[in-house]
């Protein structure tokens, strides 16, 4: 097993002062503090998610995951969980085979999940107190296949199960 690197990307915006989080990933606490705040723009559902904050867990921490995020002084929007270890970048021959390894598994980073139409690996989805309905669930397109941004208001709490999937644990290269 190895130790993965974990990017919690997401956004958050307050008229002013800074936003807090305090997020809690398979029952562990992995952050609990400020993180990047900028001002409402009138656009945040279309804005891109950025990296909060990174965490380290076990690679073989895999299925549906717990997830707690709690928002406190503006509104904070969840998309996804990048991390290391979920594939490689190679160079290969006309055979097939790999010549160059371009991009190492513990330097290569991606959603840990696969998305589609229905589904952007996050189940059981609940916002404590809700803000309108629940969840507040914005896709940025129709048919979009990416993560959704969960709005998350300040003062409550957003819960879900994360789904890792255990095929995207690619500790070493394969080989051909």
């Amino acid at each position: 097993m190895a130790t993965r690197t974990i990017k919690f990307l997401g956004k958050a915006y307050s008229e002013s002062g800074d936003v807090s989080l305090e997020v809690s990933i398979n029952g562990n606490q992995v952050h609990n503090g400020t993180v990047l705040t900028k001002s409402p723009t009138g656009t945040e559902n279309k804005d891109d998610l950025y990296e909060m904050f990174t965490f380290n867990m076990d690679s073989s921490v895999s299925g549906n995951i717990p997830v707690s995020i709690a928002v406190s002084g503006g509104t904070a929007y969840f998309g996804l969980l990048n991390g290391n270890y979920s594939g490689f970048e190679a160079t290969y021959n006309e055979e097939g085979t790999i010549t160059t390894i371009t991009v190492a598994p513990e330097d290569y980073y991606r959603d840990l999940n696969n998305n589609t139409p229905d589904s952007d690996g996050k189940t059981n989805i609940n916002i404590d107190p809700a803000d309108g309905d629940n969840p507040s669930r914005n896709p940025l397109d129709d048919g979009y296949y990416g993560d959704w941004h969960y709005s998350i208001p300040d003062g409550s709490t957003f819960t879900c199960d994360y789904y890792i999937d255990p095929e995207l644990e690619i500790l070493e290269v394969p080989s051909v």
